[in-house]
């Protein structure tokens, strides 16, 4: 009886040492970081490779994507420098270089990154005539990322992320001038 009593407490020590150490390594993918916790607390950040974490004491709160990420703008109307109201469709590129900044300094970093371009769009745009907005976007593509994504710059970064790069996709047309009411 003895020794089926110490068999059975060896075989739950041995199971319980085997899920410890499986716990204990976690590997964080390519292109990726892992936010590590430590009793509630920011401890450390993950890189890409495998990592020892101290099981119940240490947790791995968000694996963060560390490449170039997109999003796509809702068109939204601007008033222009001439008084013409224009709706404006735009992508955004931005890439996280801080996770810890990225999970903790702001709720939504990508929502962050929405609403900075949206009004920095429109800060530029209000700045522009119509003329500006309406040549061919080939051609003032580039102009308009880099003042964009100058004005962006200055506004600070929301989260950790490095970027914005802002590409005009749709101007819509010819508008007429909204008259304004004093």
């Amino acid at each position: 009886m003895n020794t089926l009593v110490l068999t059975i407490l060896l075989i739950v020590l041995v199971a319980l040492i085997i899920a410890v150490v499986r716990w204990s390594f976690r590997t964080i993918p390519e292109a990726t970081a892992g936010v590590v916790e430590r009793s509630g607390r920011y401890h450390r950040t993950l890189k890409a490779g495998p990592h020892i974490v101290i099981p119940v004491v240490d947790r791995v709160r968000v694996l963060i994507d560390l490449r170039e990420q997109m999003l796509n703008l809702r068109p939204h109307q601007v008033l222009t420098s001439d008084q013409v109201k224009v709706t404006i469709e735009a992508v955004v590129y931005f890439r996280v270089t801080d996770p810890k900044a990225a999970t903790y300094e702001v709720a939504d970093y990508t929502s962050a990154f929405k609403e900075l371009t949206t009004t920095t769009l429109r800060a530029v745009a209000a700045g522009m005539d119509m003329a500006q907005i309406t040549e061919p976007l080939q051609q003032c593509a580039d102009d308009r990322a880099w003042r964009c994504g100058a004005r962006m710059g200055s506004a600070g970064q929301p989260g950790g992320a490095q970027g914005p790069r802002a590409a005009v996709r749709d101007s819509g047309g010819h508008r007429k001038p909204e008259t304004r009411r004093a």
